[in-house]
């Protein structure tokens, strides 16, 4: 991790301290091609057993996960995540 370097995180252990949150809680991509990577592995690897979600939050989250289309290759929310993180000046 270096000085500016893009962090993306769970806002629901923001107050933990590093060494008590779940798993994945916070990732540092490298280049901003690597932040839906980041992302997907937060929500696929933390959400899931995050200790400080919401009981309200972790339902929504649960059946959004089984309602989401299976098989999807991604590429337009990866190119979203590149070009979103470009137009604010990420490089």
């Amino acid at each position: 991790v270096r000085v500016g370097q893009v962090g993306v995180g769970c806002i629901h252990c923001l107050s933990v301290p590093p060494k008590s949150r779940s798993n994945r809680a916070v990732c540092f991509p490298f280049t901003v091609g690597r932040i839906y990577q980041s992302v997907a592995d937060i929500q696929r690897f933390h959400l899931g057993e995050c200790r400080m979600m919401p009981s309200d939050v972790r339902a929504t989250f649960l059946r959004l996960q089984s309602e989401s289309a299976k098989g999807s290759r991604g590429l337009a929310t990866r190119t979203y995540w590149i070009d979103s993180a470009k137009k604010i000046g990420l490089a």
